[in-house]
């Protein structure tokens, strides 16, 4: 043991001790005291709430009809014919998000992925938007109370179909490329975040009322090759800050200085410990 005479009282060395075991423990807190709330924990959205409904707005022209000028017959000029014009509307409950950039340059968005599967099956497809050249199923969140997504119907009366949502936070981008009729590519998301998907509803296609049934998503819910799950930054500090290393080297630093200065202070009293022993003898 280590001893020395500060002000004519013997003090040991490892009476400080504890001092610098609290000042370590404290050292290694510090770093991840300073990072925001939500880079520590990144925000789910919340699951979405929607509702749908089949619309009809199916209509009849009636047949044309013109009479000869030179006999006063009634001739049909041509026959009428039946106009099919059917969709399917759903409603989207909007929650609290706010747009933003990262680091990357990347706008960062709350999207909605609608999925539909016949009601008897068990494979799930994207409702995507109505564009013959470009293959998009992320619908971004309005700037009003809801979301409204209206599609073309592609059933035929009497089938049953379940939708279900799923709402991801991420960026959107080009994807992959391909030619079939002419040039087409696929838009994909890069998502940080990922609400679990909603409950499933039910619609009859025919009927403009639509049945909803609410059930329970299975626990491997299938989510789709083309999302992303990488994970982006809630701040706008550079990435590398939040690094497990970095925050690691971060803390071996602070713990370094403090030794020193403990180290230094301590020092400093066992010189003038020794000084006044000197002075004494």
């Amino acid at each position: 043991m280590m001893n020395s005479f500060l002000g004519g009282k013997s003090v040991s060395v490892n009476k400080f001790l504890p001092l610098i075991l609290i000042v370590l423990l404290l050292s290694h807190l510090l770093p991840l005291s300073i990072i925001p709330a939500n880079v520590q924990a990144a925000s789910k959205p919340s699951v979405p709430q929607f509702t749908v409904k089949f619309i009809d707005n199916s209509y009849d022209l009636p047949p044309k009809y013109t009479t000869n000028p030179y006999t006063g017959e009634t001739i049909q000029s041509y026959a009428g014919y039946h106009i099919k014009d059917q969709s399917i509307e759903i409603t989207i409950k909007n929650q609290p998000f706010t747009p933003y950039t990262n680091t990357s340059g990347s706008k960062i968005n709350l999207y909605y992925l609608i999925q539909y599967k016949g009601h008897f099956g068990e494979e799930w497809y994207p409702l995507t938007k109505e564009d013959d050249d470009v293959i998009d199923c992320y619908y971004v969140q309005s700037n009003s109370k809801a979301t409204t997504v209206v599609s073309t119907s592609r059933f035929v009366d009497g089938y049953q179909v379940d939708f279900r949502v799923q709402a991801i936070i991420g960026n959107t981008h080009p994807g992959d490329w391909f030619s079939a009729i002419g040039h087409h590519y696929s838009i994909e998301i890069d998502a940080v975040a990922s609400s679990d998907w909603s409950s499933i509803q039910t619609i009859t296609i025919g009927e403009s009322s639509s049945s909803q049934t609410p059930t329970t998503p299975p626990t491997n819910a299938y989510t789709p090759p083309y999302v992303n799950q990488t994970s982006l930054p809630e701040s706008q500090l550079p990435d590398f800050m939040f690094h497990p290393f970095f925050l690691l080297g971060i803390s071996a630093l602070f713990a370094g200085l403090i030794v020193i200065v403990v180290m230094m202070f301590l020092r400093r009293h066992l010189k003038t410990a020794t000084y006044h022993q000197a002075i004494h003898n």
